[in-house]
């Protein structure tokens, strides 16, 4: 049986019980329905080759999925003898082990080229930098002078040197074990306000909110982030699509968060309805009464055909 075939013949609802022994982090479920949506609804390249599936001290393993997803589609599933798994169980893991690194096929490239590429990446936004330069810093405190060799293009360093790195630590004097646990505590601060500043970012690339609008982002008390993407036939669906994805997939308690802002966007060539429109904004406010709400509609010329996105920040102040 082929991947393609097994995945027409489970629902994703049959997959969730398994998923959730699975999954580590919270709201996971709805990227897992989005991605195993746009796997149904891809053409697969058929392929002779073969998508493994071994258990060992009651684990699956499975083997072969990080093709392109239309090769991974059209690849034969073979099982270790006497493997007792349903297709729901066995759809769940094969899912699982495609989205690795990332929950649609852009994301997993990105991924795979940010982390194995031949590319050195600087930080992204300035929090991420200061965070690099107390990294190095700290570092430095305790390399005395170590440098980095450079080979094919590479930087590394010796294994006895990082070794004798983790000697000196451990056996910092009170001053020094305070001075790293102050670095420490400030890049926990940092790291924060890079999520944050991703946030803002991500709200003013949409072309529908300037900075000022979401700025108070960076003063809060804590908040979450949501992306969303339908993946639907028509248009019509779409909107109800992203609200089921929130409502049935989603652990998000609303009474949380005071303030919400939401961005949807579509491709011009399939711009908002009125009845979208009046649907999700109607949606937010049935949520909470927000002390500040902010639901707007753009278009983006990257989003694919008749689907809509939704950026989604809720917040506390």
């Amino acid at each position: 049986m082929k991947l393609y075939e097994l995945l027409s013949k489970v629902s994703f609802d049959g997959l969730v019980p398994t998923l959730n022994t699975l999954v580590i982090k919270e709201n996971q479920l709805p990227y897992f329905k989005m991605a195993f949506d746009e796997l149904r609804m891809m053409a697969p390249t058929i392929d002779e080759d073969y998508i493994d599936v071994d258990s060992t001290d009651s684990y699956i393993i499975v083997e072969g999925c990080q093709d392109s997803w239309a090769d991974v589609l059209g690849k034969n599933i073979r099982l270790e003898k006497e493997l007792p798994l349903t297709d729901q169980v066995l759809a769940a893991h094969i899912l699982w082990e495609i989205t690795f690194f990332g929950f649609s096929e852009e994301e997993m490239k990105a991924n795979i080229g940010r982390d194995y590429g031949d590319e050195s990446h600087t930080p992204d936004n300035t929090y991420r930098r200061k965070i690099h330069k107390i990294e190095d810093k700290q570092w430095k405190n305790y390399s005395r002078g170590a440098k980095w060799e450079i080979s094919e293009g590479q930087k590394f360093i010796s294994y006895d040197i990082v070794m004798e790195v983790f000697k000196r630590r451990k056996k910092r004097n009170r001053a020094k074990r305070m001075r790293d646990a102050r670095q420490e505590r400030q890049m926990a601060r940092l790291r924060k306000l890079a999520v944050r500043e991703d946030g803002i970012c991500k709200a003013v690339a949409t072309g529908c909110m300037s900075r000022e609008q979401v700025e108070y982002i960076m003063k809060v008390q804590y908040g979450d982030e949501h992306t969303y993407s339908s993946r639907t036939n028509t248009s019509e669906d779409r909107t109800q699509y992203i609200i089921g994805l929130i409502d049935k997939y989603s652990d998000i308690d609303f009474s949380k968060y005071d303030s919400i802002t939401a961005i949807a966007t579509t491709s011009p060539g399939y711009p908002f309805s009125k009845e979208e429109k009046t649907l999700l904004q109607d949606y937010f406010s049935s949520k909470q009464r927000f002390k500040r709400m902010q639901i707007v509609f753009g278009s983006d010329p990257s989003v694919n055909s008749h689907q809509m996105t939704l950026l989604m920040i809720v917040s506390k102040d």
